[in-house]
């Protein structure tokens, strides 16, 4: 899954660094983000054992991290207070579940998943540039509707 993040990151930087620069300050600015996060999925352990089977197990939620990767297109006039920002991404949600009874089975089940969406913000820009405020959302679509499950 690195690979595809890394292929998508560099298809991004290629993309934008292919425009004319020009001069002129534009309203408009096209960019790259790269970042990362922390994920966990609680409550996998009720979808693996839904009910009290046997006693003496535990499973504990680790957080793990999850990359993200976007291009994104600002239009902020200089000396306004509003912009806007839209843009198209992909991000992972993960996490780790850790079982261990008391006949000693221990495994770790560590689901992924990936997901490839939109979003769209309001900026507020309270000095007028630099520093801004953003409200909006992001809505995406899971592209594997399993999820990558791998068991330790």
């Amino acid at each position: 899954m690195m690979k595809t993040v890394l292929n998508a990151a560099i298809f991004s930087v290629l993309f934008l660094s292919g425009g004319n620069l020009s001069a002129q300050v534009s309203p408009i600015r096209l960019g790259v983000r790269l970042g990362g996060g922390m994920s966990v999925n609680t409550g996998m352990d009720k979808i693996l054992v839904p009910e009290d089977y046997y006693s003496n197990y535990n499973f504990k939620d680790k957080w793990q991290f999850t990359p993200t990767v976007g291009v994104f297109a600002q239009y902020h006039v200089d000396g306004s207070i509003i912009g806007v920002e839209g843009g198209f991404s992909y991000w992972q949600k993960a996490s780790q579940l850790v079982y261990n009874d008391n006949k000693e089975l221990n495994y770790k089940v560590i689901p992924r998943y990936n997901y490839i969406g939109v979003s769209a913000l309001l900026k507020i820009y309270p000095w007028r540039k630099g520093f801004n405020i953003s409200i909006g959302g992001r809505a995406g679509a899971n592209l594997n509707s399993k999820g990558s499950v791998r068991c330790v």
